[in-house]
């Protein structure tokens, strides 16, 4: 089962080089001056918003209008949470927005309930598989 990250930190990537010239870790541009990341602050928002979930809520609630996916209601960004379609613990890609999507309070209870039966399968099933494999190398 995997965990949530929350963000993967501009540390855990590795600027791209060719020759001795860096690169942009957003969008591959050679990088002048005394810039040793991002060629630019929108470059760096960009970064954050692919990799950190809290910037990643804030862009979908714009881009959405504050609107819950599910119900279609409008509400202040306060009481939209950004939840994963495919669960990371079932191997929902976390920071993917075709597995996103901006739900209400109300929504994203039920859809958390739904949710919880399918990891609990699925964490049955791994259980399962791993007690199998246990036997199997205990019988060799």
């Amino acid at each position: 089962m995997k965990k949530r990250q929350l963000f993967k930190s501009a540390r855990d990537f590795v600027n791209t080089k060719v020759g001795s010239q860096v690169l942009c870790l957003n969008c591959l541009t050679p990088l002048s001056g005394r810039r040793t990341r991002y060629c630019s602050t929108n470059c760096s928002d960009e970064f954050f918003e692919k990799h950190h979930h809290r910037s990643l809520r804030g862009k979908l609630i714009r881009q959405k209008d504050s609107k819950c996916d599910a119900c279609h209601t409008q509400f202040p960004s306060e009481k939209l949470i950004l939840d994963h379609i495919k669960p990371i613990a079932i191997d929902g890609d976390e920071f993917d927005e075709e597995n996103l999507q901006i739900l209400c309070e109300e929504c994203n209870k039920a859809k958390t309930r739904k949710d919880m039966g399918t990891i609990a399968k699925a964490r049955k099933i791994e259980r399962f598989l791993s007690n199998n494999q246990t036997q199997l190398v205990k019988e060799e």
